[in-house]
C-alpha cells in the first residue's frame, strides 16, 4: 500500500508540474485547481495512476465537497473513473499524509518546481521547511553531476567580478583556480537555485555540441552513445568558457596578464577543449548573425560582413556576452527573433559591435607556452620542458583519452602551436579532445597521426561563407537594401522588387538621434566598434 501511495503521489505531482500555469500561492483548493488544469492536458496518464490514486482514498481522508472550476467533460470523466473524490481527498488530506511521503514527493521535482510546489500548499511548505537541506541537496546533485558542480559554483561566484580591476580578478584566480575546491554536499534552496537556473544553459549547449561532434566523426558511427562521463567533460568545458567571460572578458589591455588571469591554471589539452568550444559557439552564433546579414535592411546598408571564421570579430563579441545570450540566439527561429536579440537600432551608429580581444585572441597569445629554446617538437621535448608547455590540469581527469589524442595529434608540432592551432581546426569540429580512450580505440583510430590530416576547406562550415558566388550575391542585395534604407525603410528584406518586399519602417534620414551611452563601459564598446 505504501509503495502504491508513493508512486501515485509522484505521478500526480508530475501532472502538476506539467501545467503551463504557475502554481498558486494560496490554500489547497487552489492547488487542486492547478492539478485539474494539468489533468485536462494529460487524460491518458490518469489511467496509469488510477490504482495508486484509489489507494489514497483512505477512511481518514474523507472527501469534502468543493467547487472545482473545470469543464463539464473533464468533470464527467473524473466522476466516471471515480477520480474526482480522490483528487478532493488529496487536496484536503495532504496534511494527513505521512511527512516522509510528502518529502519524497518533493524530491522528485527540479529546484524551480520545488519552489513553486512549496508555495502552492501548506502541507508542501511545512514538509519542505522541515527537511530543506536534505531535499534541496538531493535535487541539486541530480540536476548537476557531482563532477561538474565545483565548476558551477566557481562560475556562480565569478559573476560578482563585473566592473572589477585586473588586480582583483587576478586575486580571484589565485584564490579559486590554484586548486579545484570540492563542492559542499549540503545546500539551501536560495543558494542552489542560481546554480540550477544557469545550468540549463550549460546543459542545453553542451548536449548540442555532444550531438554535433559525435555526428561529425564518421568513425564513431559504430560506437556506443556518448557516456555520462563524456557529457560531463563537455559541461565542464562550457563552464570554463563562462568563467573566461567573467574573469577575463574582452579587450584586455594588459596582454601579459592573460596567463595569470586564466590560462596558467589549466593544462594544454584543457585549453584545447576551450578552443573546441570557441569554434562550436562561433558556428552556433553565425547562423542567426549571417541570417541578419542576408536579410536585414539596415545591416545591408551598413555592409556588415559574414561571420566566416572562428576568429571573426563580430562573432567573438557575440560569444563574449556569455552562455545565456548564446542560448537565446540558438533557440531563436527566424528573422523576428534574431532581430530582437541582435539589432541595436536602425541608424548608422547602431552597427553591431566587434572585438578582437576575446577568447581566440587569448588562446593564441597566452595559452601556448614556449621553452627558452623552442627547436624540438612535443615528442622530442625533455621531461622538464614537456611539463612546462603542457601544464598541470585543473580537473584530475581519470580517463587518458583527451590527453592521449592531444599528444598524438601534436607530437610533431613545435611548442607555441599546441593550442588553437589553425591546422587542427578540422578536428576541433568533432571535439577530438573530449572523448574517452575506450571510444577512440573502438573507433579504430590508427597509430599514424596522418589519419587526422587536415580535411578539405569546403568541409568547414564557416568558411563556406567565403564562396565567391555567395559574396557576389551578398553585395548585390546590399545595394538593393541600401536603396530601401535611404528611402526610410528597415526590417526584413526579401528577394524580388527591393522597394516592395520588406517589412518595417523607420524615420527618414535627417532625424538622427544622438547616441546616449548607458554606462562608461557601453560608451567604450561603442567607440571600439569604430
Amino acid at each position: 500500500m505504501a509503495k502504491s501511495v508513493t508512486n501515485a503521489s509522484k505521478r500526480l505531482l508530475q501532472l502538476q508540474v506539467q501545467s503551463q500555469h504557475r502554481p498558486p500561492t494560496s490554500a489547497c483548493p487552489d492547488c487542486l485547481d492547478w492539478v485539474c488544469r494539468a489533468v485536462r492536458r494529460t487524460k491518458a496518464l490518469l489511467l496509469d495512476i488510477l490504482p495508486g490514486l484509489t489507494a489514497l482514498a483512505l477512511p481518514h481522508l474523507r472527501p469534502t465537497p468543493v467547487s472545482i472550476p473545470i469543464s463539464p467533460d473533464i468533470h464527467q470523466y473524473l466522476k466516471q473513473t471515480h477520480l474526482l473524490d480522490c483528487f478532493r481527498s488529496l487536496a484536503y488530506g495532504m496534511d494527513s499524509l505521512p511527512l516522509e511521503l510528502v518529502q519524497r514527493i518533493l524530491t522528485c521535482l527540479d529546484l524551480d518546481s520545488l519552489r513553486h510546489a512549496a508555495l502552492s500548499c501548506r502541507a508542501f511548505l511545512n514538509s519542505f521547511k522541515s527537511a530543506e537541506v536534505l531535499i534541496t541537496s538531493e535535487i541539486l546533485l541530480r540536476q548537476i553531476d557531482a563532477s561538474v558542480l565545483p565548476e558551477a559554483i566557481l562560475v556562480n561566484e565569478s559573476f560578482r567580478l563585473h566592473n572589477t580591476s585586473i588586480d582583483q580578478r587576478i586575486q580571484f584566480s589565485q584564490n579559486h583556480l590554484s586548486k579545484r575546491i570540492p563542492a559542499s554536499s549540503r545546500w539551501r534552496l536560495v543558494d542552489a537555485l542560481p546554480l540550477a537556473r544557469f545550468h540549463q544553459f550549460v546543459d542545453y549547449l553542451a548536449s548540442s555540441f555532444v550531438t554535433e561532434a559525435f555526428d561529425k566523426q564518421p568513425q564513431f558511427s559504430g560506437t556506443a552513445a556518448p557516456s555520462q562521463v563524456e557529457i560531463c567533460r563537455f559541461q565542464r568545458a562550457f563552464y570554463r568558457f563562462q568563467l573566461y567571460c567573467n574573469v577575463v572578458g574582452r579587450d584586455v589591455s594588459d596582454e601579459g596578464a592573460l596567463g595569470a588571469l586564466f590560462f596558467d591554471y589549466f593544462a594544454a589539452w584543457e585549453n584545447e577543449q576551450l578552443a573546441c568550444v570557441n569554434d562550436y559557439l562561433m558556428r552556433l552564433v553565425a547562423k542567426p548573425f549571417n541570417h541578419m546579414v542576408d536579410y536585414d535592411v539596415t545591416w545591408g546598408y551598413m555592409k556588415i560582413p559574414y561571420i566566416n571564421a572562428h576568429y571573426s570579430e563580430y562573432g567573438q563579441y557575440l560569444i563574449s556576452e556569455g552562455l545565456e545570450k548564446i542560448y537565446k540566439l540558438s533557440t531563436g527561429s527566424g528573422y523576428d527573433d534574431y532581430h530582437d536579440i541582435l539589432s541595436s537600432g536602425e541608424e548608422r551608429i547602431d552597427e553591431p559591435l566587434a572585438t578582437r580581444g576575446f577568447l581566440n585572441y587569448g588562446l593564441q597569445r597566452a595559452a601556448n607556452k614556449e621553452p627558452i629554446i623552442a627547436i624540438d617538437t612535443l615528442a622530442e621535448l625533455d621531461e622538464d620542458d614537456r611539463q612546462y608547455v603542457t601544464g598541470s590540469p585543473f580537473y584530475d581527469e581519470p580517463d587518458l583519452g583527451p590527453v592521449s589524442i592531444w599528444e598524438w595529434v601534436h607530437q610533431d608540432v613545435l611548442p607555441g602551436h599546441l593550442v588553437a592551432n589553425f591546422r587542427v581546426r578540422q578536428h576541433r569540429q568533432w571535439a577530438y579532445v573530449f572523448w574517452d580512450c575506450s571510444r577512440l580505440e573502438d573507433a579504430s583510430f590508427p597509430a599514424d597521426p596522418n589519419c587526422l590530416a587536415e580535411g578539405p576547406v569546403t568541409e568547414l562550415e564557416l568558411e563556406q561563407y567565403n564562396d565567391p558566388e555567395r559574396l557576389a550575391r551578398l553585395r548585390a542585395t546590399q545595394r538593393a537594401r541600401t536603396e530601401i534604407w535611404n528611402l526610410g525603410g528597415s526590417g526584413s528584406w526579401s528577394e524580388g522588387d527591393p522597394i516592395t518586399f520588406y517589412k518595417g519602417s523607420r524615420d527618414l534620414r535627417g532625424q538622427l538621434r544622438p547616441y546616449k551611452p548607458q554606462s562608461l563601459e557601453s560608451a567604450k564598446q561603442f567607440l571600439l566598434g569604430f
